[in-house]
């Protein structure tokens, strides 16, 4: 059944995973994005961009005829999910404006109480995660530490800013705060955290992608082919970096294989009572 779908949320790794896999099994997309997307997009695909997604009128517009409605928004929209969901499925219009809503939103840490040296509980500003300082230790405490998704980690390149939760920061603040606690430990002064972005890589399916590297934008093949040689070298082990590149060299010759798996359990016979 061809199906046609409206995504919210077009341009995040959700949302441009779900549009080429949908693209792929050849159904009707209207991709709804807040600015011009960086790629051309190939396949029927219908482009909608507006700074205000969360408009009333472009919403009805943007579903209006869709079989299915999915939503992509990262937690940075979590306070207007419930506002969206309304506006997509109303008491007396969701049959009619769409049979079908998928939610995929991001995900962030849960709110942490930070409890201060004198026992007072205090709430944090990061959106759940923990506020650190530039050594990374958790602020108003001596002992606290954290890096990571968990912590609210100031990024000393960016005035103001925050480090994103990736893992190329992740990494770099273990290493840092596991020399901080030394430091701290033996009277030392622990350094503070810095570390510039090296970029982003986001696979769009069909041998394209779209890279962010030193502030230099590109998509394409050669985005992919980038994406696919550094996941490959970052592998463990010779035999691993192997296997894989086989898996992706076949997977360009021949479609991907579809199998099913089902475990059926039936329930064992109870023991007869013996009178």
């Amino acid at each position: 059944m061809i199906m046609n779908i409206t995504v919210f949320g077009a341009s995040g790794a959700i949302g441009s995973q779900f549009i080429d896999l949908a693209t792929q099994h050849g159904h009707a997309i209207r991709a709804v994005y807040r600015t011009r997307p960086p790629v051309s997009l190939s396949g029927q695909i219908e482009i909608l961009v507006t700074p205000d997604i969360f408009n009333p009128d472009f919403v009805t517009q943007a579903i209006r005829g869709a079989d299915v409605v999915v939503t992509a928004l990262g937690p940075n929209f979590a306070k207007h999910h419930n506002a969206l969901t309304k506006l997509i499925s109303p008491p007396d219009l969701h049959q009619r404006l769409a049979r079908t809503l998928v939610w995929a939103a991001g995900t962030r840490p849960s709110p942490v109480p930070v409890v201060g040296p004198e026992g007072s509980a205090r709430s944090d500003p990061g959106q759940g995660a923990v506020p650190v300082d530039r050594v990374l230790r958790v602020r108003g405490r001596d002992d606290i530490w954290a890096v990571g998704d968990c912590a609210h980690v100031p990024d000393l390149a960016r005035r103001g800013a925050t480090c994103p939760p990736t893992a190329q920061h992740a990494v770099r603040q273990g290493k840092a705060v596991a020399d901080n606690v030394v430091a701290a430990l033996t009277g030392a002064a622990p350094e503070p955290f810095r570390f510039n972005g090296i970029g982003f890589l986001v696979p769009l399916g069909r041998q394209s992608a779209a890279a962010e590297l030193r502030g230099m934008r590109f998509s394409g093949l050669p985005a992919w082919l980038l994406w696919r040689g550094i996941y490959l070298w970052k592998l463990p082990g010779p035999q691993k970096r192997l296997r894989v590149l086989l898996d992706w060299t076949i997977e360009l010759l021949f479609p991907r294989d579809v199998a099913l798996t089902t475990s059926e359990r039936h329930p064992a016979p109870h023991p007869q009572a013996v009178e």
